[in-house]
């Protein structure tokens, strides 16, 4: 929550081993800001600290480390919720709780994708609640969607959430 230089000042008297300690905490979007702003030799061993402990996390880092920050892509979040279309409507709302205990993140909705994890829909949390848990979430997976590439300029994401009136959009390659 520093301002840029703040932050900046505070990063540059750390230790790379500090600040993975600091990156192991953030979100991966958050944590790909920071690693962003610092000297590439640092960064990469802040990468490399933090590969020994979350090689997951690293990854999801450094594929947003690949956009532009001002594009979609250098402003999404890898952190959200996904079933496959033959889950059921309990199993959906328990990957939910898992989710929000593990990551303390807000959740809007649940997406849905098919066995090769591309995209097929989502289901509004109201609509899901509303429902019997023994219900595929295929059933009520709403598969008329706005989606945006990662390349996609940061102020158009922002007019299509706008326009469509979107808490989130999806953000997706080919």
């Amino acid at each position: 929550h520093l301002s840029e230089e703040q932050r900046g000042e505070y990063l540059s008297v750390l230790a790379p081993e500090k600040i993975t300690d600091i990156v192991e905490e953030l979100s991966t979007d958050d944590a790909a800001d920071i690693v962003s702003e610092l000297d590439d030799d640092v960064a990469e061993e802040v990468l490399q600290n933090l590969q020994r402990t979350d090689r997951e996390a690293t990854e999801d880092i450094r594929e947003l480390l690949r956009y532009d920050e001002n594009t979609a892509g250098g402003r999404m979040t890898t952190d959200f919720v996904a079933v496959t279309q033959t889950t059921t409507i309990g199993g959906g709302i328990e990957a939910i709780r898992e989710f929000v205990r593990d990551e303390e993140i807000d959740v809007y909705v649940l997406y849905v994708v098919d066995e090769q994890d591309s995209l097929v829909g989502y289901i509004r949390l109201q609509d899901l609640v509303l429902r019997p848990p023994t219900l595929p979430v295929s059933s009520i997976t709403i598969t008329d969607m706005v989606t945006v590439p990662p390349e996609e300029d940061q102020e158009l994401v922002a007019q299509v959430m706008q326009k469509y009136d979107l808490i989130a959009v999806p953000v997706v390659d080919d």
